[in-house]
């Protein structure tokens, strides 16, 4: 509920923005369209098989005023990189945040507990293979609708940087890339 709330007010500006989130709630949260009653969500299994989790922050009355999905991206890496290092891309996917909860630092909290369980998590397995790799470049991808100021400046204030821009229909969409080493 939360995830297209987040987005109804760029509807009928970006009929785009529509289909990203429809696609979304049903592929990722598993749930039914209007009129076969609700679906179980099913988030947190979808981001495990994606190599990753799904996180939500709650206010003190337990709503849910936050959310957001890590996931492993396809590496790509040369043969001189897998001689050198490991490369190690995750995609950060449904951070969305309550209109009346945004300012307070959420996402930006919410982007930092994910880097940190994913830095913990690739430190393991670097430590656990440390013969075949010297060190572990981390990046972490995500794109966001431009007309979504907020996002954009998050990720921005939070060190990515974007990296390209695309159309999609009638909407330009970011894509920014934080990189950190281990």
């Amino acid at each position: 509920e939360l995830y297209s709330h987040i987005y109804v007010e760029y509807y009928n500006k970006y009929p785009v923005i529509r289909k990203m989130v429809k696609s979304a709630l049903k592929m990722d949260l598993n749930i039914k369209t209007k009129g076969e009653g609700r679906g179980q969500s099913v988030i947190a299994d979808t981001f495990r098989q994606k190599g990753g989790s799904f996180w939500v922050a709650k206010d003190r009355d337990s709503n849910v005023i936050g959310c957001i999905g890590i996931g492993l991206r396809k590496k790509r890496q040369t043969t001189a990189e897998v001689l050198t290092n490991r490369i190690a891309e995750y995609e950060v996917q449904r951070l969305a945040v309550s209109s009346r909860c945004r300012g307070n630092g959420i996402g930006r909290q919410l982007l930092c507990a994910i880097e940190d369980t994913v830095t913990k998590h690739e430190a393991g397995l670097k430590s656990s293979h440390s013969s075949t790799a010297c060190t572990v470049d981390l990046r972490f991808w995500a794109i966001t609708p431009e007309p979504l100021h907020a996002a954009n400046k998050l990720y921005q204030s939070c060190r990515f940087k974007k990296v390209e821009s695309f159309q999609s229909g009638k909407i330009r969409m970011n894509v920014y890339c934080k990189t950190t080493t281990i």
